[in-house]
């Protein structure tokens, strides 16, 4: 009875981690803004627009990327970040 240990091998196919911080240039209402995730959520781009708030109120997020993916984001949701991605944010016109 022959017990097969697992493959050492297969450590060596994970990509290595980043020797650096990922950092991404973004756009947020016109303005240049450096990230450093690969997922943005509404709550952040929401800060990074209105840095002082009022964060108590409905905000309108749209993203649009270099790689033809528009969007919207509502509070809770998160999207990839690429590099030149342009989020314009409002303030919402719904009461």
């Amino acid at each position: 009875m022959s017990t097969q240990q697992p493959s050492q091998g297969a450590a060596e196919h994970r990509p290595p981690p980043h020797p650096h911080p990922v950092q991404y240039e973004i756009f947020v209402n016109g303005k240049p803004r450096k990230y450093h995730h690969e997922q943005i959520s509404y709550e952040d781009v929401v800060r990074l627009a209105f840095p002082e708030g009022p964060f108590d109120i409905l905000y309108t997020v749209a993203f649009a990327n270099l790689h033809g993916h528009d969007g919207t984001l509502a509070p809770g949701q998160s999207t990839a970040v690429h590099n030149g991605m342009e989020f314009r944010v409002r303030k919402t016109n719904r009461s």
